[in-house]
């Protein structure tokens, strides 16, 4: 019982985690960093340093529209040192493969590009694939819940029903991050009058009606904006006490 009770205690500590972002041209670009475990968020400051509470085991989201989300797990050497260095690299659009062997290239970049072959994959039945790539949570859980003896078994200890929690908290991080990427950051700092730290908590309490969903994927910018003003003095009463 001691042990048990030990490991709980361990289990439950938390601390507010420091860290620097590294990446390219961070200068002035602020990243969402969300505890999709603990629902809270952080944004970092110009240098690209944060702060956010974290627990063991936790996982945190760090996305933006310049860069790839990142998603990292707690961990006991990260608890120790109460820091963490996290690199994001640049999204970069993935362009249809061009065939450049085979051209004379006269230095008139309109008539050269016109000239140049691109390769599609449907060409040669490669179809696109149609469904989004799983998530490590979303594999984790259909591991976990494959096979009748892994389901029990995970069933038992609970392994299952702390997965489903952290998809669904990883889901709600992704439609904020959405909402957030949806409108210029001015827009909420100088038309909504919400201080930049606060911006990331505005669309959390937004995601909590369900209508919000529907909002920010149907990608209607205007009604999305229209539903924010609603929300806006809500919030800044009853969750910053203004």
């Amino acid at each position: 019982m001691f042990i048990l009770l030990s490991m709980s205690a361990s289990a439950q500590e938390s601390l507010n985690l420091r860290g620097k972002i590294v990446a390219d041209s961070i200068d002035g670009s602020f990243i969402n960093i969300v505890n999709v475990t603990k629902e809270k968020g952080a944004v970092n400051d110009e240098a690209g340093r944060f702060e956010i509470e974290v627990s063991e085991n936790d996982t945190l989201f760090f996305s933006s529209v310049q860069y790839e989300i990142k998603e990292i797990y707690v961990n006991r050497e990260m608890m120790d040192t109460g820091f963490l260095e996290v690199k994001l690299e640049p999204k970069v659009n993935q362009l249809a493969e061009v065939k450049i062997s085979n051209i004379n290239l006269s230095g008139n970049l309109q008539r050269d590009l016109a000239n140049i072959e691109t390769f599609n994959q449907l060409d040669v039945g490669i179809p696109y694939p149609t469904k989004p790539r799983l998530s490590s949570i979303d594999r984790k859980l259909f591991t976990a819940s494959t096979g009748s003896l892994s389901l029990l078994l995970n069933l038992l200890n609970g392994d299952i029903k702390m997965l489903k929690k952290a998809q669904k908290n990883q889901q709600l991080a992704g439609l904020v991050a959405r909402g957030i990427d949806a409108l210029p950051l001015s827009i909420f700092v100088e038309e909504l009058e919400i201080p930049e730290e606060h911006v990331i908590n505005f669309v959390y309490f937004c995601a909590e009606d369900p209508k919000f969903g529907a909002l920010v994927y149907n990608e209607h910018p205007l009604e999305l904006l229209e539903y924010y003003q609603g929300k806006v003095q809500y919030f800044l009463q009853e969750r910053m006490g203004r």
